[in-house]
């Protein structure tokens, strides 16, 4: 480059602008843009089919085990509000028996054996690789602490009935 280029801010000006108006690099620079769009777009559809699952980092264990343990199930958000407004009169109480304990571990189980394999490394077009190790992992443990939080009652619960068969 010509000395005058960098002690010249005017240089420096119009050689920027000459390079943004040469037709052949804005087609070059419109194909490169094009093609991050297209990674990104894909990247986003690729992700929404992992959001089906967002239930697993999203909602509570601790709310859902409350409902379950007390309802013997997940109550919709309008039993819920009822429940707000009348109180316990608006939905049934009933315990949840061991077979449906079962149906909610077999169920979070089978989604850690399905979810497993999900892939590592994700390829978007030739040059475009997502990590997926991060977001399998987190979920997968996710899915672990749900399966968890119904045998941790279920242990709970049989201890505490052995204790006081035992006095």
């Amino acid at each position: 480059l010509d000395k005058d280029f960098n002690s010249n801010p005017d240089a420096r000006f119009h050689y920027l602008y000459a390079i943004q108006n040469h037709p052949e690099l804005k087609q070059m620079r419109m194909q490169l843009l094009n093609r991050v769009q297209d990674a990104m777009d894909k990247a986003n559809r690729y992700k929404e089919k992992h959001m089906d699952y967002s239930y697993i980092w999203t909602d509570s264990r601790k709310e859902y085990m409350h409902y379950f343990l007390t309802y013997s199930r997940q109550l919709t958000q309008d039993e819920v509000d009822a429940i707000e407004e009348d109180g316990d009169k608006a939905v049934p109480r009933k315990a949840p028996s061991l077979e449906q304990f079962k149906e909610q571990i077999d169920f979070y189980e089978s989604l850690h054996e399905e979810l497993k394999d999900i892939e590592n490394i994700k390829v978007l077009f030739h040059w475009f690789r997502a990590d997926m190790r991060p977001f399998k992992q987190s979920l997968l443990n996710n899915i672990k602490r749900w399966s968890h939080a119904f045998k941790k009652h279920l242990t709970v619960e049989t201890r505490t009935a052995l204790a006081h068969r035992q006095k």
